[in-house]
């Protein structure tokens, strides 16, 4: 089962780092995807997780927008966690060929948040960094 996990507008090198690294560490199939990175995690976080990625041997993807899951991936189940949506239990996330997108520095698009479905998790709290949400996930989804 490989599980598409996405931080969007992500703007701090180490907040990048450790999202990646946390993707790798917690569930053996997920894919790591950074959408739209902004300021330093674009300059130098994004290079500095495709090496992390490239001496482990694991796949990391690049989009310039939230719209390129559907176009280039052909993702169709897309949930992002949002704090106004559906509560959602976590193990609703887990299935194949879905991409969970977790907030980053900005506010997602009105546009954006049209491309699926809005989630806003029952266990967890949307104040939490991305690397803690996506571990919540993730962990979840590996049992």
């Amino acid at each position: 089962m490989t599980l598409y996990i996405a931080i969007y507008a992500v703007s701090g090198v180490q907040r990048l780092l450790d999202f990646t690294k946390t993707v790798y560490l917690t569930h053996r199939d997920a894919v790591p995807i950074i959408i739209k990175p902004i300021g330093a995690a674009a300059q130098i976080g994004v290079p500095d997780a495709y090496k992390y990625s490239y001496r482990i041997r694991r796949p990391l993807i690049v989009l310039p927008e939230l719209t390129d899951i559907k176009e280039t991936l052909g993702i169709e189940n897309i949930y992002i966690i949002y704090g106004i949506g559906e509560p959602s239990p976590l193990e609703k996330l887990c299935a194949d060929n879905v991409a969970i997108i977790l907030p980053g520095d900005m506010e997602y698009s009105k546009k954006d948040l049209e491309l699926g479905k809005t989630i806003k998790p029952l266990e967890i709290s949307l104040e939490m960094p991305p690397a803690v949400i996506a571990y919540a996930i993730l962990s979840r989804c590996s049992s």
